[in-house]
């Protein structure tokens, strides 16, 4: 029987209704949100040079930040001058959170409210200097601003695409933005105690090199070496490639073969929150590996404050160590 002469049009006209979405609307799966670090089509969690380069020409409201390095020696175009320091501890604790009125003050003076675009530059000297960056990320997305990225390779690489630096200062209108208090996004130490008293409630990574995680390494303010109780080690150095961050879908490869995609939620902590910074940022905005949190105080606080640790010498090797590191700097 052959088809009646419309019934093949209006089949076709079905499909297309079908499978074109309307304006504004996109087809999606649930397999694909973690392979994706975008916000709406144009906008990238971890930008390119060139990517940031194209965004300033065409997004009038875009706040480029300087997080650190010499600012009036030269930065980004329309670059505002942002120390990360104003969103940290005091030094004896850097990790800890600085006063809400102070936090609420350098916001406001950098013009950037809940829907202002933020890009973060960090200097891009090193793999360990993107957890600055990552870490006022963090900050940002705590207090309420929906649109953030990192410049990935940071100043160093935007220099290194051949775009170009200057050294004027862009005027700023500043903001009323009230943002949300960090304290409520963060792990504090209390809350990590007693998370730890559960296997299933979180899962302590920790992001320093071995040397700090296995006890034979220390910051000078922490009370002793060690890390966090059943912490496992992932070194925040495995996300870069020359000396860049690794894109959405190598992060998740990443994440899997730690087997940190499964389980209980991931508590990641360092020294003072910077290189934990980096692991977060990688785990919860690349590789969409949710519940992922952050322990700004990390084992400097948790060392004062007597928090429970794994491989902390005993008192004999940890004075040998001492000694033979400041014997080892007599011919350095």
């Amino acid at each position: 029987m052959s088809l009646p002469q419309m019934s093949l049009p209006r089949t076709l006209l079905l499909a297309c209704l079908i499978l074109v979405p309307a304006p504004g609307l996109a087809l999606s799966t649930a397999s694909a949100a973690p392979e994706l670090a975008t916000i709406g089509a144009t906008w990238s969690k971890l930008m390119t040079p060139e990517e940031l380069a194209a965004l300033i020409e065409r997004e009038p409201g875009l706040r480029i930040l300087h997080i650190d390095g010499n600012f009036e020696r030269g930065h980004v175009p329309g670059a505002v001058d942002a120390p990360l320091e104003a969103l940290r501890g005091p030094e004896t604790n850097p990790g800890a959170l600085p006063d809400p009125a102070e936090v609420v003050a350098a916001v406001q003076a950098w013009g950037i409210t809940a829907d202002t675009p933020l890009v973060i530059v960090h200097q891009g000297s090193d793999p360990g200097n993107f957890g600055r960056a990552a870490r006022a990320y963090w900050s940002f997305q705590a207090m309420g601003v929906e649109r953030i990225a990192i410049l990935n390779g940071g100043l160093q690489g935007w220099i290194a695409a051949g775009l170009p630096i200057t050294t004027a200062v862009s005027a700023v209108t500043p903001s009323q933005f009230v943002p949300r208090p960090l304290e409520a996004a963060r792990v504090s130490t209390e809350e990590l105690k007693n998370l730890l008293g559960h296997d299933d409630l979180a899962r302590p990574v920790d992001a320093r090199p071995l040397d700090f995680f296995a006890g034979r390494a220390r910051v000078p303010i922490a009370a002793r070496p060690g890390t966090v109780a059943g912490a496992v080690n992932l070194p925040f150095e495995t996300w870069f490639e020359d000396n860049r961050m690794v894109g959405p879908e190598r992060a998740r490869t990443i994440a899997e073969a730690a087997g940190l995609t499964d389980g209980p939620p991931v508590v990641s902590f360092c020294n003072t929150g910077i290189l934990a910074a980096t692991n977060w940022f990688a785990l919860s905005e690349l590789a969409g590996v949710e519940g992922t949190r952050l322990y700004t105080s990390s084992v400097v606080e948790w060392s004062q404050a007597d928090g429970p640790m794994d491989h902390v010498p005993g008192r004999l090797t940890y004075y040998w160590r001492m000694f033979a590191s400041w014997f080892a700097g007599l011919f350095t």
